[in-house]
């Protein structure tokens, strides 16, 4: 057995490991648990991955073999306790770690590494996503949190429109000394001018019920509504909502924390953004234990395809009281997603020129303990199906049919259309000789897709070999949806797709590049189905290279005014960053391998500019579309084999590398301004170091 602890966190009483651990033989299954020094089990959360760098380190071999393990939970200081990991069908094949040893060393990860040789390949591997386990971001919370300078500026400043905010509190038995901080963390805001409304759901809790009494004759600004019983949360964040006075209202958790800049920041953004009916903010997580804070979520700018894939707003969000009651509040056959229908609800029905705005820092703190979402969706199913319903009748309401799968990734889900109607697709297809790539993509899409309204546009360009035009014959005689156009002109991609787009009759257009092979039999059904939503212009797929790992998921403007494909290079068994590569979600880009627009938008921003001629034509296609109004969308579960580059080669001389420099600068000139920021991003995450990773 061989094994590697990549890092681990432990600090009073909450332990969290990532590592792997591997038999002699690919294939076998092996188990990893935590145990006591007389060999009990001690109950942890252990959730298994595929480790590809280690498969193919260790065997030479990709395969689906989940070696690798991420295990957390609570441990007791005093209980020496043995990282165990051995061979499910053969005992004397085990390791056992004394997690004493490795946590006195816990900031360095080199300790953890036992040859040189296994050092060089996991330091070599980046995973772009901030784990709980990562230390630094406690150091980095610290350091950005506002100061006491700022929070006493904060205090005298003074805003043009200062509006009264109800903060909403359900109350039911809660632990009083995390209400009593709850409490203290709105009191203690820098701007003054909120309500604190509390539904008191356990009248027949004297302790509770005294405390609140007194809270209400102790300050003006906090009102309590008593309730005859407990009819759950939505219910109880119903009756806040009655009582609450102010033109804005936020939800607050008994047991959360504001961060004191909280309210203030909202504020502030209001006054910046007057057309404002929905605004949230970044948060993170504090350990109920240990008072750590651990896994921010830093969140992209308002994302309508992410908040359809998974509640990405969550806290802290607040909403305009008269959108709110607009939409009648929260409902009870939701609990548990309570938070996430209302949001969806919400955002459906703001004015017309109403915005939704992000506020990127850590306002919220959500504390984490067993029985909470925030401590996993495990703890509490429930929400999972409700989550699922939320989505799925948040597209009914706009005429969309779908069925709503929960991914395997806590809180993620998956969405398959029914499509009422199937409407023609033309799929554009570039190619020089390359027969055999040919002939797979095409193959793929006649033999796997199950969408068969579509035809096939072949767009020959230059080709030197007769074998070519013979196999193009054979294809137009095999499938009469197949057509073959002659382009005579250089290579150009952007010319070239704009020729096709000329002779294309489909009301969709799918460009795809000759070396793609389909992956996903309903990859067309998803493609049109985010294509045809009105708000959006261009989708593209999850590519995966031919050992899959990520070629594209998206592309990101964050890179100091460049563009770069995100994750790309990480296995395909990779959720992301709080689930990003398998939301569906906006990006500011997709690539043209695999690019799905309406053809009547293609012709309205004059298709691709044809001064790129091989590449950035897709980038900026997509920055057009935005520019026109229409959101680009990543769809993480329409999947493509893609064999990058074989049809033209990559940029691997000075002449190619001097083009690609200039269409970069070209790309750079005309879209400058937008080039700055990545509204998907996150201002607060790296843009040199790494994806989702801190600066």
């Amino acid at each position: 057995m061989q094994y590697c602890i990549d890092y681990l966190y432990f600090d009073r009483g909450r332990l969290n490991v990532r590592g792997w651990a591997a038999p002699e033989e690919q294939g076998a299954e092996t188990v990893v648990e935590l145990v006591t020094e007389d060999g009990k089990r001690v109950e942890m959360i252990t959730e298994t991955t595929v480790r590809q760098d280690v498969n193919e380190y260790l065997y030479h071999k990709r395969s689906d073999d989940a070696y690798g393990f991420l295990m957390h939970g609570s441990l007791d200081t005093a209980r020496a306790a043995w990282l165990h990991a051995y061979r499910k069908d053969a005992a004397e094949e085990e390791v056992k770690i004394e997690l004493r040893k490795l946590y006195r060393h816990q900031n360095s990860l080199l300790s953890f590494i036992r040859s040189k040789d296994k050092q060089g390949f996991i330091l070599r591997r980046k995973y772009g996503d901030l784990q709980p386990e990562d230390m630094r971001y406690n150091e980095w919370y610290q350091k950005h949190r506002a100061g006491k300078a700022e929070l006493k500026a904060q205090r005298e400043n003074h805003f043009t429109h200062e509006p009264l905010i109800s903060v909403l509190v359900p109350v039911y038995n809660p632990k009083m000394d995390q209400f009593e901080a709850m409490v203290s963390s709105v009191r203690n805001q820098t701007y003054g001018n909120w309500q604190l409304c509390f539904a008191n759901g356990c009248k027949e809790n004297k302790v509770v019920s005294e405390r609140l009494e007194a809270l209400q004759r102790e300050e003006s600004r906090i009102k309590v509504i008593v309730l005859e019983k407990n009819d759950g949360i939505s219910e109880n964040t119903n009756a806040c909502l009655k009582i609450a006075d102010g033109e804005w209202i936020a939800l607050l958790d008994q047991d959360d924390l504001y961060e004191p800049n909280a309210l203030y920041e909202f504020v502030k953004s209001m006054n910046e953004h007057p057309k404002a009916e929905l605004i949230y903010s970044d948060e993170d997580k504090i350990d109920d234990e240990t008072g750590a804070h651990l896994t921010p979520h830093f969140k992209p700018d308002f994302s309508l395809a992410r908040l359809h894939s998974d509640n990405y707003i969550c806290h802290l969000i607040m909403i305009k009281t008269a959108l709110a009651r607009k939409v009648g509040g929260e409902r009870k056959a939701y609990d548990g997603a309570q938070d996430f229908d209302f949001t969806l609800r919400c955002v459906e029905n703001m004015s017309e020129d109403g915005e939704v705005v992000h506020i990127s820092k850590i306002l919220y703190n959500w504390r984490i303990h067993a029985a909470s979402t925030s401590g996993g969706m495990q703890a509490k199913n429930y929400a999972v199906d409700a989550g699922a319903r939320a989505i799925r009748d948040s597209y009914a309401r706009a005429g969309h049919e779908v069925e709503m799968e929960p991914s395997k990734f806590s809180g993620r889900y998956i969405t398959k259309p029914v499509l009422k109607e199937k409407p023609l697709v033309s799929i554009l297809i570039p190619n020089k000789d390359h027969k055999d790539d040919l002939l797979r993509c095409v193959n793929s899409i006649l033999e796997r897709s199950t969408y068969e309204n579509y035809e096939i546009l072949l767009i020959e360009n230059n080709s030197e070999t007769e074998e070519i035009f013979t196999c193009y014959k054979e294809l137009e005689a095999r499938d009469s949806r197949i057509r073959t156009l002659y382009y005579k002109g250089s290579f150009n991609y952007a010319k070239i797709n704009n020729f096709g787009a000329e002779s294309a009759v489909g009301e969709y257009l799918l460009l795809l590049n000759n070396d793609t092979e389909v992956i996903s039999p309903d990859f067309i059904e998803s493609l049109v189905f985010y294509c045809s939503l009105p708000e959006n212009g261009v989708v593209g797929a999850k590519l995966l290279y031919e050992d899959d790992t990520i070629q594209h998921a998206g592309v990101t403007a964050a890179v100091e005014g460049r563009v770069a494909h995100m994750y790309h290079g990480f296995s395909d068994e990779e959720p992301g960053y709080m689930g990003r590569l398998v939301s569906t979600c906006n990006v500011s880009a997709v690539t043209g391998a695999c690019l799905m627009t309406t053809a009547e938008l293609y012709r309205e921003i004059g298709g691709m500019t044809e001064e790129f001629t091989v590449a950035y034509n897709d980038v900026d296609y997509c920055l057009k579309a935005e520019k026109a109004g229409k959101s680009v969308v990543y769809d993480a579960y329409a999947k493509l084999h893609h064999y990058e580059s074989k049809s033209r080669g990559y940029e691997d001389s000075a002449e190619k590398r001097a083009r690609l420099d200039k269409e970069m600068a070209l790309l750079q000139e005309r879209w400058a301004e937008r080039l700055k920021r990545d509204p998907y991003y996150n201002d607060n995450l790296s843009m040199t170091r790494g994806f989702y990773l801190l600066p």
